[in-house]
């Protein structure tokens, strides 16, 4: 007869690390007048900054609430019942967007049903429910029957255009993209087009790429460029990570060339912790167009097109910030090439981007947030957040001569600085 273990379940674990976390967080939001979390449309905690000690408590609850969710479900549900879940989600989420529904609702009153299926030319009786399926992940709330109001989500999408938006370009653009990985997996296995990504199969586009086909519909233009700077809002993405942790004063009065450099931003943070330096900003001639200006700093504006030969010679480093990651190994490799003739002995490549942890040390809420941001490269562009040996080989695939000096992960940053040398 098999013997009990003295040890605790997992389930008995997770839910004691569960109650301790909860207790410790609930706790700080006494101790400091902070409300309780609700799903009513008052106060709500999205723009609260806690400290890292609260930060990684959240994280830890998050980590054992989801894995205990998921043991519980088990394995028939998470093949069944969790697929049809987060279908319903995405439904939700993009009648709610396409039907702007958030701005339908009054900001702190109700509208019936009736009324708002008026407004929008459908059935009451089909809003209704589609709303009463939105509800069950706390989108709007029915208050008293037959009326529809906000919910701290719904409300905070009507006051937050940028994070509007940010659906829009989830919904409308990203998750069919994800759709259509598969199918484009089967027409082009290789999987190194940008042009035959899960994006352009989904959207039927014949551009080279996800960034060309976008270029020609200002809607999701706007869109795009309103998410990446909500995702790129955070203090993990902070510049003082690129200025703080590569030695810019040693270089003294020489040139750094910021490739791909968009209006400058880069560039003008390392003028200002290195003054003396010479930077050139690097972009398409729209980006140029829009580039930042700012007196009394050495920074200049070029139209260049990074596959094509690097034009300014001699330069002491080449920045590459947030580039690489958009583009698979062959056409990143280009990009290094074509860097080559312009390269004296000694030249830094400084790669600013994401580097995937190894698997065995990541919880499982930061595996799902990386593996997001890595199939949306694939389902983009066919690309991939590269391991620290995927950026190693991208640098010997593009010529032997390519050096990888140091990979440097400062605590806090979401990307890493990767400094590659050229030793001809």
């Amino acid at each position: 007869m098999a013997t009990q273990s003295s040890q605790p379940s997992r389930i008995a674990a997770l839910a004691d690390s569960i109650s301790k976390n909860s207790s410790k967080i609930d706790a700080y939001y006494h101790v400091n007048n902070i409300p309780s979390p609700s799903f009513d449309p008052v106060d709500t905690l999205d723009d609260i900054k806690f400290p890292e000690g609260i930060q990684r408590t959240k994280t830890a609850l998050l980590d054992a609430t989801a894995e205990l969710n998921d043991l519980i479900t088990g394995p028939r549900g998470l093949v069944s019942n969790s697929g049809y879940l987060a279908l319903i989600k995405f439904a939700m989420t993009r009648f709610i967007y396409r039907f702007n529904l958030v701005r339908m609702v009054p900001v702190d009153g109700e509208i019936s049903y009736d009324e708002l299926a008026t407004r929008i030319g459908i059935k009451a009786s089909t809003l209704r429910q589609l709303i009463l399926a939105a509800m069950t992940f706390h989108m709007f709330q029915e208050k008293h029957p037959g009326y529809v109001s906000h919910s701290s989500v719904t409300r905070l999408l009507l006051e937050d255009p940028v994070l509007h938006d940010c659906t829009g370009f989830t919904t409308e653009d990203l998750i069919p993209a994800f759709l259509g990985i598969v199918d484009a997996l089967l027409e082009y296995p290789a999987a190194d087009d940008p042009s035959k990504s899960g994006y352009m199969f989904a959207h039927k586009a014949n551009e080279p790429s996800f960034y060309l086909h976008l270029a020609k519909d200002p809607e999701k233009i706007r869109r795009f460029g309103h998410c990446m700077s909500q995702a790129m809002a955070g203090p993990q993405w902070s510049l003082h990570y690129l200025t703080d942790n590569f030695p810019w004063e040693s270089l003294g009065a020489g040139t750094v060339v910021d490739v791909g450099g968009s209006t400058g931003q880069a560039a003008f943070a390392i003028a200002h912790k290195a003054p003396q330096l010479r930077l050139i900003v690097q972009d398409t001639a729209e980006s140029i167009a829009v580039a930042k200006e700012e007196t009394g700093v050495n920074v200049s504006h070029m139209v260049a097109d990074f596959f094509a030969e690097q034009l300014v010679t001699g330069a002491d480093v080449y920045l590459f910030r947030s580039v690489m990651h958009n583009w698979p190994d062959n056409q990143a490799v280009k990009i290094l090439r074509a860097q080559i003739p312009a390269l004296k002995p000694g030249a830094k490549l400084l790669i600013m981007d994401e580097v995937m942890p190894d698997a065995e040390t990541m919880s499982l809420s930061t595996a799902r947030t990386q593996r997001l941001m890595d199939l949306s490269m694939l389902a983009l562009g066919n690309s991939r957040v590269r391991e620290a040996d995927g950026w190693r080989d991208l640098c010997r695939q593009a010529d032997g001569r390519f050096e990888i000096e140091k990979i440097t992960m400062p605590e806090g940053s979401h990307l890493a600085l990767i400094e590659v040398a050229w030793m001809p």
